[in-house]
């Protein structure tokens, strides 16, 4: 572990890569955080939100993260910058030690992380699993899982309505359900395995439309 400073950062829901920041993006200024070296395994696990850290872990990171908000020097209780030597991320965590929100870094400040991190001995960390499933990262672009959230916002106010449910599952699947979870196998299928489709989206607008006339 060690000490790093003068990082922006964006913390959100989302590891946003740089290039996918937008101006309206709460971006702030980091000035002192800790820097831990983990497993390729803790690493992936915290990418995922696999994993709880543990007591042990919050006490080394507890208070040792401050930015600088309307020109005043703020507290962050629970924050650190992790990295397997290959990849680098910022992420805030309850008092609980679940992963609350995460920030990539600027493509300088990166590689200056990454150069940092390369003489640093590995934090072993005490967790507590959450799901036993397989990594699951996602290589989803900002845009697309903005456009995932709104699609599921608009199933959701149609929920009920089995006619229109039905019809946007065969938009999306191109074929019928034979299910008893049509709604659930929709939104289950466009959350993990989103793909383009304009005309589900004309459709679903549409529908959007008439329901609010």
């Amino acid at each position: 572990m060690t000490y790093v400073y003068d990082l922006l950062i964006n913390l959100n829901d989302y590891d946003y890569k740089f290039y996918e920041w937008k101006e309206t993006d709460a971006i702030e200024y980091l000035k002192k955080s800790v820097l831990l070296k983990v497993s390729d395994y803790i690493y992936k696990k915290l990418l995922t939100n696999n994993i709880v850290i543990g007591n042990k872990t919050l006490d080394i990171i507890k208070d040792k993260t401050c930015i600088l908000k309307n020109k005043k020097i703020e507290n962050i209780t629970y924050m650190a910058i992790f990295t397997n030597d290959n990849d680098v991320i910022g992420i805030t965590f309850s008092s609980s030690g679940e992963v609350l929100e995460k920030t990539r870094f600027t493509i300088q400040d990166e590689l200056e992380l990454l150069e940092t991190s390369s003489s640093l001995k590995y934090t072993k960390i005490d967790y507590k699993k959450i799901t036993n499933n397989e990594y699951n990262i996602s290589f989803v672009s900002r845009e697309d899982r903005e456009n995932i959230n709104k699609i599921i916002n608009e199933l959701k106010s149609i929920k009920n309505d089995k006619e229109k449910i039905d019809y946007l599952y065969y938009e999306w699947f191109n074929k019928k359900s034979d299910s008893n979870n049509t709604y659930d196998e929709l939104v289950n299928d466009i959350s993990n395995n989103y793909v383009d489709n304009k005309n589900f989206f004309k459709l679903l607008n549409l529908i959007s439309v008439k329901n609010n006339v």
